[in-house]
């Protein structure tokens, strides 16, 4: 897997965003306030992470306002059949929207990605630059399902369906030109550590640990900084602290 890399974002001063092989500068205003747009399914919208993410951005001082267009069970070719998600990305001059394709949807060979997704990332891609010319794009990559998803060899374990589900953003970070906050990767660190329980009872969505631990992802990816010091109270005081710790010592904050 290629090395984490960096893109930088000026708001207020300079931010930055987890790529894998890809680095691009990106200037904003420094009075602007930020204003981010979440794509994706029930990865995204449980718990709300987006508004968990929004609070401790909040709580750290930042000028921020997220919001949030989703469906369950989508693929970014379903999304893109929604006239509601083209409603969110004209309803604001969004800096950054976050792509999240579905659970299984970049598991398969870069021929089917380019196939199958890459025509709809390009339409969420072209509505939303039909707002603002220079708006940013994030990808979104989700977890591993604990055990892996038996009905494909290459992702019949958790550790090769992280991998697959790793490599398939990074081909798209690679050939968009897009940075990849690595939520995945995040969880997989904190899985192997088997500290809190990441996932509900079907082995495939967030607890409240997990979205907590997606919601600290994007803000240290960001805003290149660690999340650590903020008391959201959306968990316990503990718990809240330590994904906050695992998640700048995977980043290296």
């Amino acid at each position: 897997m290629g090395k984490l890399l960096k893109m930088e974002m000026l708001v207020v001063y300079f931010l930055t965003i987890v790529v894998f092989c890809i680095t691009s500068s990106v200037t904003v205003p420094k009075s602007k306030k930020l204003k981010i747009l979440f794509i994706g399914n029930s990865y995204t919208y449980t718990h709300e992470m987006p508004c968990i993410f929004e609070k401790i951005a909040k709580l750290k001082g930042k000028d921020v306002y997220v919001d949030s267009n989703t469906k369950g069970g989508c693929s970014l070719k379903e999304h893109c059949e929604r006239d509601d998600m083209y409603e969110a990305l004209r309803s604001e001059k969004w800096d950054l929207v976050v792509i999240q394709g579905y659970s299984r949807e970049f598991i398969v060979s870069d021929k089917k990605i380019d196939i199958d997704s890459k025509p709809y990332i390009d339409k969420i891609i072209k509505a939303a630059k039909a707002s603002n010319e220079k708006v940013k794009f994030a990808f979104y990559m989700t977890w591993a399902y604990k055990n892996g998803y038996h009905e494909n060899e290459s992702s019949n374990t958790s550790k090769k369906m992280i991998d697959r589900i790793a490599h398939g953003y990074e081909y798209l970070s690679k050939g968009y030109n897009i940075p990849v906050v690595p939520v995945g990767l995040v969880w997989q660190q904190m899985e192997d550590k088997n500290e809190l329980n990441l996932y509900q009872r079907d082995r495939a969505h967030p607890s409240i640990y997990g979205s907590y631990a997606a919601a600290c992802t994007f803000y240290a990816s960001i805003f290149n900084e660690s999340p650590e010091g903020v008391r959201t109270r959306e968990i316990r005081k503990k718990k809240e602290a330590y994904i906050q710790k695992e998640v700048a010592a995977y980043l290296g904050y």
